[in-house]
């Protein structure tokens, strides 16, 4: 019986130090310093906007906002990216913490590495109508 019981702790003395944990998964953010002020201008932004509901609205510069499918989401980052804006993601207070996520996963997976995030104003949430 003693045998049998010092191969259990061996074995799981081993499994133990030779598991491999699953890493966190994170999206790694560049902040640039506090004391740099970079001006663009809007000409060179394109909008991703989420409404309180969830749904995404894309725009280029100062054009009216349309309303993306899911499927239409990631061609418009994806050209986004090949004109080689900068991107401004805003959501709107109560917008789904799931539906954001999802966002920042697709700006990823096009490419995109200039963007910023900031909240939905109550102006450019009147022009989601």
């Amino acid at each position: 019986m003693t045998p049998m019981v010092d191969v259990a702790f061996l074995l799981l003395t081993f499994f133990m130090l030779t598991a491999v944990f699953s890493q966190p998964l994170a999206m790694e953010i560049n902040l640039p310093p506090a004391n740099e002020d970079r001006e663009v201008g809007r000409s060179k932004l394109a909008f991703l906007r989420l409404d309180a509901e969830g749904q995404a609205w894309g725009s280029f510069a100062d054009a009216v906002p349309e309303r993306l499918a899911d499927a239409e989401t990631g061609a418009f980052l994806r050209d986004v990216a090949q004109r080689d804006l900068g991107l401004v993601v805003q959501t709107a207070p109560g917008s789904p913490y799931g539906r954001f996520i999802d966002a920042l996963d697709a700006v990823d997976q096009a490419g995109l590495t200039r963007y910023q995030l900031a909240a939905l104003s109550a102006e450019d949430a009147s022009r989601l109508r």
